[in-house]
């Protein structure tokens, strides 16, 4: 008589060899629908919006570190501000909101080529604080031209984007808030 094994009979039999080619079917399409989705993702167009939404996100949650790293070193803005300057301004101004949302109301993105891209966005600005907060809110929600966001690839990477410029004609900056009085 054998001896009694410890380990428990298997409740479910192991695949037979006839069931190998469905197990091959089923593994083959999760494999090219996980590429698919990954092909999908990194184009550039998915990128630029995903890239915005980040920036974004980033100033409602005050993450000035966070918007930096969305930023080329040699940003240069429509209102004169370099990278280090815009920061400045943004966190001056930003600081006035207790709550912030920035939500985008439309979003048309251009690839103009695999490296460089534009999304002209148009959002609203929610959101409570100081009387600045709500001169800011009331400004930037009263324009009638969409913001520019020009985003340039860095390396082969299908994902690394960075911020290089955003302009609005019809937004005038007091950048007498910044110290020195000016951008550059």
């Amino acid at each position: 008589m054998a001896p009694k094994s410890s380990f428990p009979e298997p409740t479910h039999p192991s695949p037979t060899l006839g069931q190998l080619p469905q197990i091959t079917i089923v593994a083959g399409a999760a494999i090219l629908l996980s590429g698919g989705l990954l092909f999908h993702h990194w184009q550039p167009q998915q990128q630029l919006r995903s890239h915005t939404e980040s920036f974004l996100s980033a100033v409602e949650d005050q993450d000035w570190e966070r918007v930096g790293q969305l930023m080329a070193s040699d940003y240069q803005d429509g209102w004169g501000l370099d990278k280090a300057s815009a920061l400045t301004y943004g966190e001056q101004t930003f600081q006035h909101f207790a709550t912030l949302s920035l939500n985008p109301l439309s979003m048309e993105i251009t690839a103009e080529d695999d490296q460089q891209g534009r999304v002209r966005t148009q959002f609203e600005v929610r959101g409570m604080g100081s009387p600045v907060a709500t001169l800011t809110k009331n400004e930037i929600n009263g324009l009638d031209q969409p913001f520019v966001f020009y985003w340039q690839r860095q390396s082969w990477q299908p994902f690394d984007w960075l911020l290089v410029k955003i302009e609005n004609p019809a937004l005038e900056l007091d950048l007498s808030r910044l110290e020195g009085g000016g951008g550059n």
